[in-house]
């Protein structure tokens, strides 16, 4: 972040607030998700590499990737299609207009596409911690940020501050295939073709979500026109609405793959705590 404002700078006039804004939504997902990924995988993970189980590690780790993929992507869908009626509803007041709610929009949505990649690097990270090596994820902070600002410097020429908020998800294509490569070198994990098969659900899941929100606002703009005029109660309802009914199909879909049925999970629950 502090690379993307140094750069961002240079960009033009308005440019440093629109990265601004746009970070602190991708923040939001990546620090509830990942962070708390990372912060639950470690203790379990050095736990089961101390007592030599081995295949237990690994399958850990597979459910973590899982989890964060899980809870990802959706999201990353979710910023993709609701970017401008999201910014528009949150930030759009004042002197922050029409313009400036596009203008974030677009870097929300550059944002958004790198943000499941961390959240699997938040995932991976605490494999090299717990065996007690700090140092290589260092240096692979240090290959990132030097991608990072390598990739910024090149794309803002063409893109503006849309090219700087890119060049941070290219740069977590770098993060991801660095832990991927030192995991898989090192003997620790390798991607198994069960957990390949269910990312690519969780994508198929995620992007038919994706479709159903944008028909939506499709609806919306036949019935309405600009329903991003009304009032914000009205338009923050209407978000608060057609987001439900998202996650209501996303669930559903979930089942139906066979990723997760959430709604016997809430069941059993719910039960357990009545119980307790």
């Amino acid at each position: 972040m502090m690379v993307d404002t140094i750069l961002v700078s240079l960009v033009g006039s308005g440019a440093i607030s629109w990265l601004y804004y746009a970070n602190r939504l991708q923040q939001l997902p990546l620090g509830v998700v990942g962070a708390a990924i990372g912060v639950a995988l470690l203790p379990i993970l050095s736990r089961q590499l101390k007592s030599a189980q081995n295949d237990e590690a690994k399958k850990t780790q597979d459910k973590a990737v899982e989890f964060g993929i899980m809870l990802s992507v959706p999201a990353a869908a979710a910023m993709i299609v609701l970017a401008e009626p999201v910014v528009n509803i949150l930030f759009q007041h004042g002197k922050f207009g029409v313009f400036q709610t596009l203008m974030t929009s677009r870097a929300v949505m550059a944002y958004a596409l790198g943000l499941p990649l961390y959240v699997m690097v938040k995932a991976l990270a605490p494999n090299f911690f717990a065996r007690l090596d700090t140092k290589t994820p260092v240096k692979y902070s240090a290959v990132v940020l030097l991608a990072n600002l390598l990739f910024s410097v090149i794309l803002m020429q063409f893109f503006g501050h849309i090219g700087i908020a890119f060049a941070t998800t290219l740069a977590a294509f770098v993060s991801l295939g660095l832990y991927i490569r030192g995991l898989k070198k090192r003997g620790f994990w390798i991607f198994s073709s069960v957990l390949k098969i269910r990312i690519l659900k969780i994508f198929l899941c995620s992007i038919v979500m994706g479709f159903f929100l944008q028909a939506q606002l499709w609806g919306l703009s036949l019935i309405f026109g600009d329903w991003l005029k009304f009032s914000f109660v009205v338009k923050a309802g209407i978000l608060g609405v057609i987001s439900a009914a998202a996650l209501a199909v996303l669930t559903i879909m979930f089942k139906i793959t066979g990723i997760i049925d959430v709604f016997s999970y809430l069941k059993n629950f719910y039960y357990q705590r009545r119980k307790k």
